[in-house]
């Protein structure tokens, strides 16, 4: 059950995560405490069944010689097909059982049914993962964005400690985050217009929204070198990096970012060994959009350097990495 906090801090969520994501991160270089994600409940990931895999695997025993027991391209098919599941309101996040559990690997369909509505959704996510949003159109109306926040982490409420936004391009939107920590995360659909104020809606603006675990060797870039450059390129706003390095504890590092297009950047480490960040920014500098970190490693082993771009708006997202351990 989600803090008796979240009640009230879901519905200023939903229109202001779009502040929140932009915001500087000037201080946010410090670890969070110890231990701090074993107060957060956690979700469970919901199976899917496969019918009739047992029936076939009988008829197959049965008579293994038989080419009608064998399993035919359009039987794969079936076997094979994304589950489904539709949207149930309320969903909007205003109390504190207003969301739907969404498990891992379904396609729900939904719309944006009133003007200024939000759907909201739990999944299932285990610290050090990625996972992906897929966020589709069906048909002319919506122009959706997608949100993902964290669900609430050491009492704090939710969206405190990550928020990302992505906006639709071509009638889909795709957003890729790093699990950080226990609890699962929110993922919130709406229309994009709606995200300053109450729009637009109808029942017409509907969508399909599914979200898959993905091998985080798909989002990996070259290592930091600490010698030489790292070059490399979001492939879109909701996008995700990770360039891997191994870090000692009391070791300072200096990470300087830089972009050539109107990307927003945004930096964390991720130390594998407790499963979540230990440094993040976001502006360097007052008025300078690039982040930087400037910090001493808390811990030791293998992390990530995390990329993201914040500006849910932006187009362009190549950027250079000079790292040294000055």
């Amino acid at each position: 059950m989600p803090s008796p906090r979240l009640a009230s801090t879901l519905p200023i969520l939903l229109l202001a995560t779009l502040a929140a994501c932009s915001s500087s991160d000037d201080d946010g270089t410090s670890a969070p405490a110890p231990g701090h994600d074993a107060a957060v409940e956690a979700a469970d990931d919901a199976g899917v069944d496969a019918n009739g895999q047992d029936a076939m695997a009988d008829d197959a025993t049965s008579d293994a010689t038989t080419p009608d027991d064998a399993t035919t391209p359009d039987d794969a098919s079936a076997e094979a097909a994304v589950p489904t599941t539709q949207e149930q309101e309320p969903n909007n996040g205003t109390t504190v059982d207003e969301y739907n559990d969404l498990p891992l690997g379904t396609v729900v369909s939904g719309a944006i049914g009133d003007v200024g509505d939000a759907d909201l959704f739990r999944v299932p996510t285990e610290p050090g993962k990625v996972y992906l949003a897929t966020l589709s159109a069906v048909g002319p109306q919506l122009q959706g964005n997608v949100t993902v926040i964290d669900t609430g982490r050491d009492g704090h409420p939710a969206g405190d400690d990550y928020v990302k936004l992505a906006n639709a391009t071509s009638d889909t939107a795709s957003l890729a985050w790093l699990a950080m920590g226990d609890g699962g995360h929110f993922v919130i659909v709406r229309d994009q217009r709606n995200l300053s104020g109450a729009t637009v809606g109808g029942a017409d603006f509907t969508y399909e929204l599914l979200i898959q675990e993905r091998a985080a060797s798909e989002f990996e870039g070259d290592p930091l070198d600490f010698t030489l450059p790292v070059t490399d390129a979001l492939q879109s706003c909701g996008d995700l990096k990770l360039h891997p390095f191994d870090g000692t504890e009391g070791t300072d590092v200096l990470i300087q970012f830089d972009t050539s297009g109107d990307m927003d950047g945004r930096l964390m480490i991720f130390a594998k060994s407790i499963e979540s960040w230990i440094a993040r920014n976001d502006d360097e500098l007052v008025g300078n959009p690039d982040p930087g970190l400037d910090v001493p490693l808390t811990e030791s082993g293998s992390m990530w350097l995390v990329v993201e771009n914040v500006d849910h708006e932006a187009t362009q997202f190549d950027y250079a990495i000079t790292a040294t351990k000055p």
